[in-house]
């Protein structure tokens, strides 16, 4: 059973182009199947790292969503002006 701060998105199936469309890849970190991404789902925020069987979702503070964003935004400007 989880517990009540993990969700799973979209009945599970996170290859929902809505789902896609909403997360938020974050920078270069992750593993062999993906990366970190973050999503602002309902009125709640969440995060996860793609896995070989998706993804677990955990739900994360609104300051930590928007400082992933944040982050994220300044490594695309970083990319754009080298």
């Amino acid at each position: 059973m989880k517990d009540k701060t993990t969700i799973d998105l979209i009945n599970e199936d996170d290859n929902d182009p809505a789902f896609l469309l909403s997360s938020v890849r974050i920078g270069g970190a992750g593993n062999y199947y993906g990366g970190l991404h973050v999503v602002k789902y309902g009125r709640g925020y969440y995060w996860s790292i793609e896995n070989y069987n998706g993804h677990y979702w955990e739900k994360i503070p609104t300051s930590l969503y928007n400082e992933c964003v944040k982050f994220n935004e300044s490594l695309k400007k970083q990319r754009r002006t080298k």
